[in-house]
């Protein structure tokens, strides 16, 4: 069974939903399949490594909510990508809104249904309330969408923009923490770019987008969306170009800061001009952030052999930095697309070195097998991951399938293991030697009962019953009874551990 055939036991259907939406939109880089390993690079506000691994049904994201064990958006995406990609989902019944170019009509229609779906009606959407106004929105979504692949027109580009403008009032007055809002406003401008640059505009449409272009970015309350006027460049030509250049130089610097130098920042993309985007974008570069925004420019602009001058440097410069895992990938893909191996070893080695972490090894055993150098470099990177990563490691040698290693690693550092590891770990040395659970089952229960409520009390049930079956298959049996007897007595004041146990079978 697949990643993707187990997502519905690994999170829920809203995370399910987000992580297709990246899949989907093409946001999973650097996808490397090295046996039961997953390891790629998701990419949005901020880009966040992934590792999955099928033998020990583990999983880790560097992003917040991944940090936490949970399988977030990011590891459904690469599992989604993985399976080949899915499909996006689309609208629930397109018939009605069938795309039939030329019918005036069925375009009235479309407005009318994107003014009933987008409309704000409350005050405050709270989080179930913005949920729900997602969900319900969804289908116009892929219809628009829909309308932006099989007719675009200069009659759908302010409709599209009807839409965004709706949405965005929508979720400037809501709990968007689940981000389904703002994921469909980004697939509202996906929509509407796609039918700008498919259409031939003229003067007049090119100047009102162009207008609208600019309003979305600079009159508004929103903030957070932005729009690339280099990549409407073809679908407005010079003279729309050049209407948004004219009201971007009217910008208040002082009132709009942020958005006038993205904007500014586009323009000089456009331009081609490298000496003008690195004007721009450049500066000190005392940061690798900054080198980012200059590389993305110079790539997009044509400049990629510029690019990755920059990204060299900066690595070099500051190969510690935890910002600097996008410029790695740049420079890993490069040399992938020179089929150079052996560079591809070096600079995951160098960057695994540097910034130990389970995701960096699993990057470095990929490339450095294709080298040929694997051996080699094993020797050097296992006490180097130990170090820096104790609960890493143990991960990493028990998807490697060297249970007794694992074993022994964690025994050293046992207060630095968490609990789920440590199931993992005991469902693997089970098998080999149950007596040796037992002692750390006792530990982990006395940790968990310790803290006076039910869900801790849950866990320690759990792990009691788990450890009742390391003592059956230690034949000791009658210990676990009596330690079992001695935790009730001592807690025999606290009534719901007792309502657990005996809810649990104890």
């Amino acid at each position: 069974m697949s990643w993707a055939d187990r997502l519905g036991e690994l999170t829920d259907a809203r995370t399910i939903e987000r992580g297709r939406a990246y899949a989907d939109g093409g946001r999973v880089a650097g996808l490397v399949e090295d046996g039961d390993r997953l390891t790629a690079l998701v990419r949005g506000t901020e880009d966040y490594r992934v590792e999955l691994v099928a033998g020990s049904m583990s999983w880790f994201c560097d992003c917040p909510v991944g940090a936490s064990g949970a399988f977030c958006k990011h590891c459904v995406a690469v599992a989604i990508a993985a399976a080949g990609g899915g499909t996006e989902p689309g609208p629930a019944d397109l018939s009605e809104f069938e795309p039939r170019p030329g019918r005036a009509d069925d375009l009235t229609v479309l407005a009318d249904e994107v003014a009933r779906a987008f409309t704000p009606r409350r005050r405050f959407y709270d989080y179930d309330q913005a949920n729900a106004y997602a969900d319900a929105a969804e289908a116009t979504v892929g219809l628009v969408e829909e309308w932006s692949r099989r007719a675009p027109s200069a009659e759908l580009l302010p409709i599209v923009q009807d839409a965004i403008d709706r949405a965005a009032r929508t979720i400037l007055r809501s709990d968007d923490s689940s981000g389904g809002q703002g994921m469909q406003i980004g697939r509202l401008l996906d929509a509407h770019l796609r039918t700008a640059a498919a259409t031939s505009l003229d003067r007049k449409a090119a100047a009102t987008t162009a207008r609208w272009l600019f309003r979305f970015m600079f009159t508004g309350t929103q903030d957070f969306f932005t729009v690339d006027i280099d990549r409407y460049a073809a679908g407005l030509g010079p003279d729309g170009v050049n209407v948004y250049r004219r009201m971007l130089e009217r910008v208040d610097d002082g009132t709009h800061a942020s958005a006038g130098r993205y904007a500014r920042g586009r323009l000089a993309i456009l331009s081609r001009d490298s000496e003008q985007i690195r004007a721009h974008f450049g500066g000190e570069l005392t940061h690798p952030i900054h080198v980012e925004d200059l590389v993305d420019a110079l790539e997009t602009a044509g400049h990629g052999e510029l690019a990755l001058e920059h990204a060299r440097d900066a690595v070099a410069a500051h190969p510690r930095s935890p910002f600097i895992g996008s410029l790695v990938e740049r420079l890993v893909a490069d040399a992938r697309r020179r089929g150079a191996d052996d560079e591809v070893a070096v600079l995951r080695r160098d960057d695994f070195h540097h910034r130990p972490s389970t995701t960096s090894y699993a990057a470095l055993e990929h490339a450095a097998t294709a080298a040929g150098s694997w051996d080699v470099e094993r020797v050097r990177a296992d006490p180097v991951l130990a170090a820096a990563d104790p609960p890493g490691w143990v991960s990493t040698l028990l998807g490697q399938g060297d249970a007794a290693a694992a074993w022994a690693a964690a025994e050293s550092v046992p207060e630095r293991i968490g609990l789920d590891l440590w199931r993992r770990l005991f469902r693997a040395r089970v098998r080999i030697d149950p007596a040796s659970t037992l002692p750390h089952y006792r530990r982990l229960v006395e940790a968990s009962v310790v803290t006076a409520d039910r869900r801790s009390y849950q866990v320690a049930t759990r792990l009691l019953r788990s450890m009742r079956e390391a003592a059956a298959k230690a034949d000791r049996s009658a210990e676990f009874d009596t330690y079992l007897a001695d935790l009730r007595d001592r807690y025999r004041r606290r009534r719901a551990l007792e309502e657990e146990l005996r809810r649990g079978g104890l």
